[in-house]
Formats: structure tokens, sequence, C-alpha cells
């Protein structure tokens, strides 16, 4: 039943994807697959190998990741270390070159949120830094350019600042910091 319509044709074939959490070399993440009822499937990536689980007790459900898992989990290895390493290039760009294409200040929960979009020549999408000075909150937020399903649609936009290494988010900051209009706010972000 469900077996025979996979085999036919093998796409990436998700609803979303995003990265939860990255510590010492290891980065943890979610994706839900449109072809299992929106099954989502948890993934910890560690040395370029990537574990996947299936974290609830739901029966069907964990039927459905099995056979997604027997069929498909190498290709979606392949697609998620392609997805990953597109996050971890930061890491050896030099982002000298681009410009602020928005800035915003917003209350948040009572706290003032400093929003800064960049246009970097050296990538397809904007990034967007998100700074809380009051709590020292900061976030990096991109889009990665890669379709996750055959509608050609992205994922939403996910947070890579613990992802990156420190010397690329400063590289990232520096070169646009004075430019801002939110300078002196934001003066002693990323110091």
């Amino acid at each position: 039943m469900f077996t025979e319509k996979r085999e036919a044709r093998m796409n990436i074939e998700m609803s979303n994807i995003f990265i939860e959490k990255a510590e010492k070399g290891t980065m943890y993440g979610r994706f839900w697959l449109l072809n299992y009822n929106n099954l989502g499937v948890e993934f910890k990536c560690k040395n370029r190998e990537i574990e996947f689980n299936y974290p609830y007790e739901d029966e069907k459900e964990q039927k459905y990741f099995s056979v997604w898992l027997l069929q498909e989990k190498e290709f979606y290895t392949s697609f998620l270390l392609n997805y990953l390493n597109e996050i971890t290039k930061f890491n050896h760009i030099t982002f000298s070159k681009g410009e602020i294409v928005r800035e915003i200040c917003r209350e948040i929960l009572r706290n003032k949120c400093y929003i800064i979009r960049i246009k970097y020549e050296q990538l397809p999408g904007i990034v967007k830094f998100q700074s809380f000075p009051s709590n020292g909150k900061f976030e990096i937020l991109y889009r990665v350019p890669i379709a996750i399903n055959s509608k050609r649609e992205y994922a939403g936009v996910i947070s890579i600042e613990n992802i990156l290494e420190s010397e690329a988010v400063k590289r990232m900051w520096e070169p646009f910091r004075d430019k801002t209009k939110y300078r002196l706010q934001l003066l002693h972000v990323l110091r």
C-alpha cells in the first residue's frame, strides 16, 4: 500500500525544516514529511553523520517512520548534509560587501528589539540580525535557498548564530555595526 507509491519517485517532500540547537559540533533539528501525513522527524548531525529519530509513541506514525527510514533514509541524509553545508559555508566567507536594506526598532514584551536586514554580495538571500540589548540576546536569521519539496518551496527562516563560528558571526556584523542608524544602541553587540 504505502510502499508502492513511494518507490515510483524519490523527491524531498518536506513541509518545513529547522535547526533547534547546535552545541559542541552537533546540530539538532526537525523536519516534517509531506508524504507521510506531515510526520515530524528529529535529526542529529555530528561529524557529517546523521541520526534520525521519531520520539513519540503513536503506533501508526511509528510505522510510517519505519517505512520512511527503510526507503528514504539515505536520500534524506544526502539532502540534509547539503542543506547544513550551505549554512556552515558562512564560516569561510569574508562578509565585507553588502548593504543594509531595512532597519527597525520595535518593542516586544517591553524590550526594545532592533532588527537589521543586510543583503550581502556573497549570499542570494537577506540575513536578518535581531538584537535585544536589554537582555543580551542576539539572533541571526536566514532562509536557506534550497527547495524542500517538489513545489520548490523553501523552509522558513532559521536561527544560525549558534551554528556558526564566533569569528564568522563577527565578520558578518562588524562591517555594518557603524553603518546602522542604531549604532549607539548596538555598540556593545558582539564585541
